[in-house]
């Protein structure tokens, strides 16, 4: 799970196996390339964790 990613402008990135659950103990990172110029911009339509167990960094 992970890995570089680009995504064309406008691209949606998911997590495995969403809209389900993903798989337990699972340990996902992504970098996120784009070219020189652009802007990244992260919105979240979805998004569920776990209290003690799941957590986001960016």
């Amino acid at each position: 799970c992970g890995g570089i990613l680009t995504v064309p402008p406008g691209g949606i990135v998911t997590s495995p196996n969403y809209p389900y659950d993903y798989f337990n103990d699972a340990t996902c990172e992504w970098t996120i390339t784009v070219p020189e110029g652009s802007i990244v911009r992260l919105t979240f339509d979805s998004f569920d964790l776990e209290s003690g167990y799941d957590y986001l960094t960016i």
